[in-house]
């Protein structure tokens, strides 16, 4: 391109989020054209150097690294060159995730993971793309049920909790097969080392790891999102993450365009160490309620009056206030030393101040959170 401008039609709403992606940019300094714009050839040297070690079949190969390295063309190509490949089973958080390996190898087996697990298990070799994507327990479960081959994950953004993957999931593994081999790529090879592109996205959409220490001291507390210094921001999102894993660019646009979205911050020694999303929700108008009730609408946003009023079919629960803890996460060295019940005892607080008639929470049944929660008083 010889230059030129970008018009953004920005929406009539402020949108806290958009400002967000155009802040970041306008911080960086103007980029000067290269005529060395072009990415490397394929494969690489590593990644070759990586395929070839893959067919180490004795060991257990886990590929962490960050996106548009390569892992899955490498993951790929070495199923592809096995000698056994019809004997080999390839799954992903979804199939799409795995499109890329599937490429490389496109005589591969793929299954679902969770039907993996329903399956009674078998001397196939597993191989696992984005396997952040996959909650750890399925991940134990699956490499205990099917021998396992290769895994490959993203370390950093949106593709499930890969932080804490690449330190829970290893130290495991390590412990439980006897040959476990890491392997990481660090160049890119869909664009520059230094792309100022990738650095903008990893910056405006927090995909970097958050630093240590907050530059701007704040107190525990409620607050939106929208109003966080971008350090505290960035902390507290990070843990979000790492909590959940299926996490997206839209709840980091949910947290700072949604006026009703509160994150309540645990701050001790300069740091975020713990973090809950809070919910606010209802009431419903009355012939809304009805529609409820009768199972003919599911308002968005509003997860506890709307299923509530519909399995209790109580339509006075639609008129109610409600704030719903959508998600709570603590930093990994301050667990078991009860600070997730003094959040929600903080929570409780501040709702008494919000007008609010109820507060819970939704989740997928474990007995441990189950537990957890009815130990906080929710029933």
């Amino acid at each position: 391109m010889a230059g030129g401008e970008l018009v953004l039609l920005t929406p009539q709403q402020p949108s806290p989020a958009l400002n967000r992606l155009i802040d970041c940019w306008q911080m960086r300094s103007p980029i000067e054209a290269t005529s060395d714009a072009k990415p490397p050839s394929l494969p690489t040297a590593a990644q070759q150097d990586l395929v070839q070690q893959l067919q180490d079949k004795e060991s257990v190969h886990i590929v962490i690294a960050s996106r548009g390295r390569g892992k899955s063309s490498c993951l790929g190509t070495a199923l592809a060159q096995a000698d056994n490949a019809s004997q080999c089973i390839v799954t992903a958080p979804r199939k799409a995730n795995a499109q890329v390996l599937l490429k490389h190898a496109p005589h591969a087996h793929f299954v679902a993971w969770d039907t993996l697990i329903e399956q009674p298990g078998s001397t196939e070799r597993l191989i696992i793309d984005e396997a952040a994507g996959i909650p750890l327990w399925a991940i134990q479960k699956l490499v205990q049920k099917y021998p396992a081959w290769m895994l490959a994950t993203t370390v950093d953004g949106y593709e499930g909790c890969g932080r804490g993957f690449a330190i829970h999931f290893v130290e495991w593994a390590e412990r439980t097969f006897a040959h476990v081999k890491m392997h990481t790529l660090q160049d890119p090879i869909r664009w520059l080392t230094g792309d100022p592109l990738e650095h903008w996205l990893q910056q405006a959409l927090l995909l970097n790891a958050a630093p240590r220490q907050l530059t701007q001291s704040i107190d525990s507390g409620v607050y939106h999102a929208s109003e966080l210094p971008e350090d505290a921001l960035h902390q507290a999102f990070e843990l979000l993450l790492e909590a959940h894993y299926q996490s997206s660019p839209n709840d980091l646009k949910l947290l700072l365009d949604e006026p009703q979205h509160y994150l309540y911050l645990h701050v001790n020694n300069g740091s975020v160490i713990a973090v809950a999303w809070l919910a606010l929700e209802g009431p419903l108008a009355d012939d809304l309620a009805l529609q409820v009730q009768l199972g003919k609408r599911r308002p968005a946003g509003n997860l506890l009056p709307q299923s509530l009023t519909y399995f209790l079919q109580s339509p006075r629960l639609a008129a109610l206030r409600w704030c719903r803890v959508s998600r709570i996460a603590v930093q990994e060295s301050h667990r078991r030393q009860h600070i997730a019940s003094n959040v929600l005892n903080a929570v409780r607080h501040w709702v008494a101040t919000q007008n609010v008639h109820a507060l819970g929470t939704s989740f997928g049944y474990e007995p441990g959170l189950a537990q957890f929660w009815r130990a906080n008083g929710y029933h």
